[in-house]
């Protein structure tokens, strides 16, 4: 998965007596998991509320670090098995994708590395914890590793950054750990001649490019973007650190931009990481899937697409 994340977003509850999804002992026909979270649209249509065909779904996933010894990589599949027939199938009975083929042709799986699936405002997420290795420093100086006799693997919820069993903030915290990949790192200007009055992680003054900063950002790992001269090649300005929420502290304005330190594949596929805020409803998918302008194209609520002189990309 080049997005180092995999997520399950499941449609239908099939088991009764479990206290999850409305699935009843005398009424389990088509019957809905918890509601977690709302689906935006796939590659033929768009869904802008939870009525029929979507109606409630569940998602839930997991990400690991890039480092081929990294705990959460190594068990990456002990945790996919975990969520997807362990934890949700065996113990909720929930199944299936989120739409049935014969509704929407898109092609789609119930799980999948998370840059295939279709757009979803937020998802659970789990990650896992070992029991420790024994670290000691002999007398010549010799560094000795004892693992514990036997591997005690915890599945638990994410510990994220800003909130917890949310696949966004835990995908952030290991951004801001420098467990992700460098080449999915990524800085989107997100504020013109405005910026957040967040921590400062370092000021850089004199005349500077705006890549040298994005490298020294990459540097510090609570760095979670930077302002920067506004509309200009170089300049100056800070590495800030703010968290899942820019907004805690307000906002300067006049002088520099805010670039904004980001995943490409979970910015994409997760609207929670771009807007963390309220982003459990159906107008978070307002974010990424504007509707047309008027005369545009037809785009109606979980109906068909008309890509008769649409471009479908460019609401994206």
């Amino acid at each position: 998965c080049e997005g180092q994340a995999i997520m399950c977003c499941f449609g239908r509850d099939r088991q009764f007596g479990d206290d999850n999804g409305n699935c009843a002992e005398d009424d389990c026909e088509d019957k809905d998991p918890a509601d977690n979270s709302n689906l935006c649209f796939t590659e033929t249509r768009n869904y802008p509320d939870n009525d029929s065909p979507e109606n409630d779904i569940h998602c839930h996933g997991l990400a690991w670090g890039e480092d081929m010894n990294d705990k959460t990589g190594k068990l990456a599949f002990n945790n996919l098995f975990f969520v997807s027939l362990y934890d949700h199938m065996y113990s909720r009975g929930y199944a299936e994708r989120t739409i049935r083929r014969e509704d929407d042709p898109a092609e789609f799986r119930m799980c999948d590395c998370v840059e295939k699936m279709p757009v979803v405002t937020r998802s659970d997420c789990t990650e896992v914890e070992i029991n420790p290795f024994n670290f000691i420093r002999t007398n010549d100086g010799n560094l000795l590793i004892t693992p514990p006799a036997n591997l005690d693997v915890q599945f638990n919820s994410c510990e994220g950054a800003g909130r917890n069993n949310d696949l966004s903030a835990y995908i952030r915290r290991l951004v801001n750990e420098g467990r992700f990949g460098e080449e999915q790192l990524e800085y989107n200007k997100k504020y013109v001649a405005k910026w957040p009055n967040c921590e400062n992680v370092r000021c850089i003054g004199g005349t500077n490019t705006r890549e040298f900063m994005q490298d020294t950002c990459d540097e510090y790992a609570e760095c979670d973007g930077f302002s920067f001269s506004t509309n200009s090649d170089t300049g100056w300005g800070c590495l800030k650190k703010c968290g899942f929420d820019d907004s805690y502290n307000g906002y300067g304005s006049g002088t520099h931009d805010y670039w904004e330190k980001q995943v490409p594949q979970a910015f994409e596929t997760l609207v929670g990481y771009r807007n963390p805020n309220d982003n459990d409803n159906e107008e978070a998918c307002e974010a990424v899937a504007p509707p047309p302008e008027e005369g545009s194209c037809t785009l109606q609520p979980g109906e068909p697409l008309d890509v008769n002189g649409c471009d479908w990309l460019s609401f994206l």
